[in-house]
């Protein structure tokens, strides 16, 4: 009774705790009639003045405290009230969003609500955790899918600096649209609209409110934006379902939009509202190809403005196997009575990040394309010749922070190993800002070797999420070559060493040299066995492999590429050796050529490969391949040779693209050099287990074991090449980490084409043509040296 007679009290103070301005207003007891007379019923209005705010951005997260007072009439406070807040603008002007006048960049993940160990209970330890995983991966805006979240959450992107999409727990899925069509529905929309602002809207981290997921468009879908609009305009209303239009969403944000949709949208002359991808990048298995094209998108295009990659976070519980062993689970692991029968049961693990915050390939890739301070190469005219080698152009992207935030450490590698490093200097640039520099090292350089510049974008100081020398991303150029020189001619075998000689028996062909001995199989015409100094090397191969273990392209039966690519699966294989030679070539080489066809029970034609082996006295192989694939097949996950090597080896050691995994379409993250990995790191732990530990553009590799054994892959053509302690079939068949046997074996796949791992920036099925193996004539040629 009689609350009109009380006023309030409005401080606010800063983040040491001083009093930056005050107000008092009294209480509203009846609401004025005009919507533009204010304030209304049972309110009180206050405005204070504040000078000199810091504004609040992901990168200067600044917070301040409003303190509100309710005073009696007798002047006793008699009650206080308090939250954080902080000041920012957002607004659209010219089709572009601006956070404070300044370009918006979203460099987004959807993220659930999910723990491994606490399920839909996060606890805030595993929340904060994520949050620096995030901002460690350049990762700076977070869309609440598919509805509000645990209030802890908006307090904790407050503090550390996450811009949020605040989404409606409003999803139809099962009925489409039918419901926002449908009045008697009106107010449950609403009702969580009205709720869902009302909840979270004093959040500085809120800069968009959407209105759900995948629930068409409609009318009632148009009142939830107009509440919110008239409610608070001073944040974005989004939504995308049925392609609405600006009476519901402020912006345009299609899923897995194709480059091509992309690009209707950006120069569609009637609708310029801002586009921001509200999924992108779907993660199942492997995937997450065509992360470049999204850095171009945002660079040459104002009003593309970023997106929300599908998703943050594998989703999965933990269960224990009947040893108890615990491991993650998902679908069909709880003994349910019922599972989805129409999507594969793992299509909870969809993240950029395992259940334990391991990030995935996926998740570096994303980090580099994601990185705020940029290097490229000038754009310039062919006979522009000022613009050589050593010129680049440095760009700030950053939201609020200059460049002198960041340190560049630049490394000159010879060959692929690094021969020099120190600082580069860059200017200072502020956010939007590009500038040239030079690298202009003069250093000695190795006739007929190749030279790269690489340079590592690190934080100047100690953050609350990173040490100062912590690497944002890294960009690498070529150089000028060394001069030219006469190759070193490699030469035959010592003198007096004998040449190989040719025994045959029923089963095959043995070749034998002073060194080594081979055998060819009579029923295969491959190579059976390699044995160098009295031990096994090699087991079999090089044989022609075509197939590889799964990835997001084809998943799970029917998604996908599954029906192309599983005809060619061994199980549906026949093979017929069409001619088989085994001769000298001359005194110190024997030669093996083969024909083999290769064929499959559902494609009338077949795959035609010529093997060719020359083995010289030393027991080093050159080794050709073609293979003649016929168009029916489309296109294949790759064209190559596996090779089974006998148990011991153990490391890796490669001059390719590293020295994390990469493919033709994902490769941001990787830079060309020389890298050593255990074999068994060359595996990831996807869930389930799939095709992974890809390296491209690889110029050689050596494979090392005990009593320093090692086998030497070397080609004048780079290839792709993996290698792994299990075979293809193994990973095929495992649908946990657990359940993927470890074999002594290691199992080496030389390529002459892969394809690329999937998404092209949109679903993990997409597969542009430029980067498919398509069907036709693959040549693969390549030295193999024991010792």
């Amino acid at each position: 009774g009689g609350f009109a007679d009380y006023s309030v009290k409005l401080e606010v103070l800063d983040s040491e705790g001083r009093t930056l301005g005050t107000d008092t207003a009294s209480v509203q007891a009846v609401a004025e009639y005009r919507s533009y007379e204010q304030p209304t019923a049972n309110t009180a209005r206050l405005r204070v003045k504040v000078d000199a705010v810091e504004t609040w951005t992901p990168e200067t997260p600044a917070l301040y405290t409003a303190v509100f007072t309710l005073v009696a009439p007798d002047g006793r406070a008699v009650d206080f009230e308090s939250c954080r807040i902080g000041f920012k603008t957002v607004e659209i002007k010219d089709g572009v969003i601006l956070l404070n006048g300044q370009r918006l960049l979203v460099r987004g993940v959807n993220r659930h609500e999910h723990e491994a160990y606490g399920g839909r209970t996060v606890s805030v330890d595993h929340m904060i955790a994520e949050i620096k995983l995030m901002k460690q991966l350049n990762i700076n805006s977070v869309r609440t899918s598919h509805y509000p979240d645990d209030p802890v959450w908006y307090d904790l992107c407050d503090e550390w600096g996450i811009l949020l999409v605040c989404e409606c727990n409003v999803e139809t899925h099962g009925v489409m649209g039918g419901l926002t069509h449908d009045p008697a529905w009106g107010t449950n929309f609403l009702e969580r609209a009205i709720r869902m602002v009302l909840t979270h809207k004093n959040h500085a981290s809120i800069y968009s409110w959407s209105l759900g997921n995948e629930s068409g468009v409609g009318a009632n879908h148009a009142a939830m934006a107009g509440w919110i609009r008239e409610y608070q305009p001073n944040c974005l209303c989004q939504y995308e379902a049925g392609a609405p239009g600006p009476n519901v969403s402020d912006v345009r944000g299609r899923m897995y939009a194709q480059q091509e949709d992309i690009m209707k949208m950006l120069t569609d002359p009637v609708d310029t509202r801002p586009i921001v991808l509200v999924e992108f990048l779907y993660q199942i298995r492997n995937a997450g190809g065509g992360m470049h094209k999204f850095y171009e998108l945002m660079e040459n295009h104002p009003r593309f403005q970023g997106g929300y990659i599908w998703d943050w976070q594998d989703k999965c519980l933990v269960q224990t196997t009947a040893e108890g062993e615990t491991f993650f689970a998902y679908g069909g692991d709880f003994d349910e009575a019922v599972v989805d029968w129409l999507i594969p049961p793992f299509m909870t693990n969809n993240g950029i990040v395992l259940p334990d915050l391991t990030p995935k390939p996926s998740a570096l890739e994303a980090k580099q394309v994601f990185c705020p301070i940029i290097f490229e190469a000038p754009r310039s005219s062919p006979w522009d010749l000022k613009h050589g080698f050593g010129h680049y152009i440095v760009k700030n992207r950053s939201l609020k922070w200059d460049s002198s935030h960041y340190r560049v450490r630049f490394a000159v590698r010879e060959d692929g190993r690094v021969i020099h490093s120190g600082e580069l200097p860059i200017p200072r640039l502020a956010p939007g800002e590009d500038a040239p520099v030079t690298f202009a090292e003069d250093l000695p350089q190795t006739p007929n070797a190749h030279y790269h510049v690489e340079f590592s974008i690190t934080y100047a100081e100690d953050t609350a999420y990173a040490k100062a020398g912590d690497e944002l991303g890294c960009y690498q150029f070529p150089l000028a070559s060394g001069p030219s020189a006469a190759d070193v001619p490699t030469g035959a075998a010592a003198a007096g060493v004998e040449g190989p000689t040719i025994t045959e028996d029923a089963a095959g062909f043995q070749i034998q040299g002073q060194q080594f001995s081979v055998t060819v199989s009579k029923e295969s015409g491959l190579l059976e066995s390699y044995v160098h100094n009295g031990s096994q090397q090699l087991i079999q191969g090089p044989t022609e492999c075509f197939t590889r273990p799964y990835s997001g392209l084809d998943a799970h039966p029917g998604w996908g590429k599954y029906p192309l690519w599983s005809v060619l699966d061994a199980a549906q294989t026949s093979t017929t050796l069409h001619s088989l030679q085994v001769e000298p070539l001359g005194a110190q080489r024997v030669s093996i050529e083969s024909v083999r066809e290769l064929r499959f029970e559902q494609r009338p034609q077949g795959i035609l490969v010529s093997h060719r082996f020359i083995i010289d006295a030393a027991g080093t192989i050159q080794a050709s391949h073609k293979f003649v694939v016929d168009p029916t097949f489309q296109d294949l996950p790759r064209v190559g040779v596996e090779l089974i090597l006998a148990p011991g080896f153990a490391d890796v050691e490669y001059f390719g693209f590293g020295p994390g995994e990469n493919y033709r379409d994902r490769r941001q993250a990787a830079k060309l050099g020389v890298f050593n990995n255990a074999i068994a790191a060359e595996h990831f732990p996807f869930i389930p287990p799939s095709e992974c530990g890809g390296h491209e553009e690889t110029r050689w590799l050596r494979v090392q074991g005990p009593e320093k054994r090692q086998l030497k892959v070397i080609a004048s053509v780079p290839f792709h090449f993996d290698i792994h302690h299990n075979s293809i079939d193994d990973y095929q068949q495992a649908t946990h980490e657990h359940k993927l046997p470890r074999r002594r074996e290691s199992y080496l796949h030389i390529d002459a084409a892969h394809a690329g791992i999937g998404s092209d920036m949109g679903w993990s099925t997409m597969l542009v043509d430029e980067n498919k193996v398509k069907a036709g004539t693959y040549i693969l040629e390549y030295t193999v040296r024991f010792a």
